[in-house]
């Protein structure tokens, strides 16, 4: 696997990727995907900052990441 054999990104964000490659993500993280998911507005500013307060850059890098997942999967044919 190439995030264990290369020095791609920090300890921190290394043990998060190997945890989502098990397909387990932080609680911050499946309530905005959720939310997002769901089209539900109501808690959606809530959620954004809690996530956006992880770490010390940690829930921006997070946020970043689901924005370029979204756009990426939206880019796919047959996704539109």
């Amino acid at each position: 696997m190439l995030l264990e054999s290369e020095p791609i990104t920090t300890d921190v964000s290394r043990e998060y990727l190997r945890y989502a490659a098990r397909h387990e993500f932080s609680s911050t993280v499946t309530e905005l995907v959720n939310l997002l998911a769901n089209g539900d507005t109501s808690n959606f500013q809530y959620t954004f900052q809690n996530l956006l307060g992880v770490g010390h850059s940690s829930g921006l890098d997070t946020i970043f990441g689901i924005l370029i997942g979204m756009l990426a999967f939206k880019k796919q044919p047959n996704n539109n």
